[in-house]
């Protein structure tokens, strides 16, 4: 296979490209990006490589290498465990791509003239930033955001899995489109709308061998992991599991996944093995330099070799899990509530965990507005790894799937990529007192590449000692604010997005009672 090198069996992603290396071509500000590769040859090599060593031998998943041994089976990446959790922590809007907000005051040396973005309360007396953008609060319509997946269609999908009850019928792909668009014209997710996921009965239809039937089945519960529940991981699992069991080449169900509108076995692989590689990595401080220890943990990790800048932030933050999912997962309502955010759009959609975005920010001169687009897919790990965990990397270009479109804007930005293992996770804490407060443990990290091998020494300053304590101050704030209204864009957002909401706060609830009766 030209241009690809395999990795060992125990990696669940068998292959990888080599990096391009024109470095200018990337960062073209017309450049056209393009999603995560589904070559199909790729879960062909994978399977027949054996790559199974995530799963045990009945099936579990048993998690990334440093949660089994090797160099970190002493770090605090355990399987279910609340407090290990994978070092879970930091602000999934604290460092997040774009999660921006307010600190109470700080202060940078100046290197310009203009006036830094205006803060909600006050935050740079001196700001040199020569020409850069001056990003404004942002009004956001709060109407309907929810998935282009009515809840008809998708109860169709329940229905089909095992054990479930029967469903009402769901209604044709006409009835459903205008009313799904009239509920996207308001607000929510600005992208290409992915069609209602329809699956077939799980009976037998007339001709189908019984061994069609059992493939149905199991891809009719592959859908439901994937599109209802947010369980890429265990969607693999099954999907992977049937094909070893029965000695069929994933390839070879690439149609039936596609009437499905779900990714290839490929696909698949490739969300399970970034979501290992970000637990993984925040599982180990090896290479971090600590720059904070207080409320806030953050590090930081120069990788000149790879021309990366990567940040880390951990915290405790007293707020229910499905809050700060919100934060992250509602992109295009980011600059109602952070006021370095310049623009936000949800470029695509290929489930209600699954999203394509790009996001603007304010930097200090000489960078002015920075962008980025990235792939980022949430996954439900309560019953592996004890938390909710959201991957994220700009897509490459020129591996064959489906182009995506930048906003208009995106031309006058200076395009960054954000690298995996980008990742941030949530693990729900009970209350410090009974019937007090939820709380959650959050921590991000962001691998950067600014697309220069030089970057000056204080816009680095500038993100670990003012940007960050910004983004922490403006999440706790929106946190024990926006949340008490209902009729603000983001309880409103959650209430329109229910069917995952209600999931996340069902699965947390759950959870913390499982954690309970251990404890007891």
């Amino acid at each position: 296979m030209s241009g690809e090198s395999a990795q060992p069996a125990g990696c669940l992603c068998f292959w990888r490209k080599k990096p391009n290396s024109s470095k200018q071509q990337e960062h073209d500000d017309l450049y056209t990006l393009s999603a995560s590769s589904h070559a199909s040859h790729a879960s062909t090599a994978y399977f027949s490589a054996g790559g199974w060593s995530h799963f045990g031998d009945d099936g579990e998943w048993i998690g990334p290498p440093s949660a089994r041994g090797g160099a970190h089976a002493s770090a605090p990446h355990q399987r279910v465990s609340a407090a290990a959790g994978a070092g879970a922590g930091a602000g999934g809007a604290g460092l997040s791509p774009g999660g921006h907000g307010a600190a109470d005051s700080a202060e940078v040396t100046e290197h310009g003239g203009a006036s830094p973005p205006a803060a909600a309360f006050d935050l740079h007396k001196r700001h040199g930033s020569g020409g850069a953008s001056r990003p404004q609060p942002i009004a956001c319509n709060a109407t309907d955001g929810r998935d282009g997946t009515s809840v008809a269609a998708a109860a169709a999908v329940v229905s089909a899995t095992p054990g479930s009850p029967p469903a009402a019928a769901s209604p044709s792909p006409r009835e459903t489109q205008p009313r799904l668009q009239e509920e996207q014209r308001g607000g929510g997710d600005q992208g290409q709308q992915p069609k209602p996921h329809q699956q077939p009965p799980q009976q037998q239809r007339e001709g189908e061998g019984e061994g069609e039937g059992e493939r149905s089945s199991v891809l009719d519960r592959v859908a439901e992991l994937y599109v209802l529940q947010g369980r890429p991981c265990k969607a693999c699992q099954v999907l992977l599991g049937y094909c070893r069991a029965q000695g069929v080449e994933p390839d070879s169900l690439q149609q039936q996944l596609r009437r499905r509108e779900l990714p290839d076995a490929t696909g698949l692989t490739k969300m399970a093995q970034s979501v290992s590689d970000g637990l993984a990595d925040l599982a180990t401080n090896e290479g971090w330099q600590l720059v904070r220890d207080d409320e806030l943990r953050l590090q930081y990790r120069h990788m000149p070799e790879r021309g990366l800048h990567a940040f880390r932030a951990r915290c405790e933050l007293d707020a229910p899990v499905e809050h700060l999912v919100a934060l992250a997962r509602e992109v295009d309502l980011c600059p109602t509530w952070n006021k370095y955010c310049t623009s936000a759009h949800v470029l695509k959609q290929k489930s209600q965990t699954d999203v394509t975005v790009y996001m603007s920010l304010w930097v200090p001169w000489p960078f002015n507005d920075v962008g980025f687009c990235v792939d980022a897919t949430g996954a439900d790990l309560y019953e592996e790894e004890g938390l909710l965990a959201i991957t994220f990397g700009s897509p490459n270009k020129g591996d064959g799937s489906e182009p995506v479109q930048l906003p208009d804007a995106a031309s006058g930005h200076r395009k960054i990529r954000l690298q995996r293992p980008s990742c941030m996770t949530f693990v729900p804490l009970p209350p410090s007192t009974p019937g007090g407060e939820s709380r959650t443990l959050v921590q991000v990290q962001c691998y950067v590449d600014p697309g220069t091998r030089h970057v000056p020494p204080f816009i680095i300053s500038f993100v670990l000692k003012v940007l960050s304590p910004f983004i922490y101050g403006a999440v706790k704030k929106v946190l024990a604010s926006a949340f008490r209204t209902p009729d603000s864009p983001l309880p409103q957002r959650i209430k329109q997005r229910a069917e995952l909401y209600d999931l996340v706060r069902k699965r947390t609830r759950e959870f913390l009672s499982t954690l309970a009766q251990k404890k007891a």
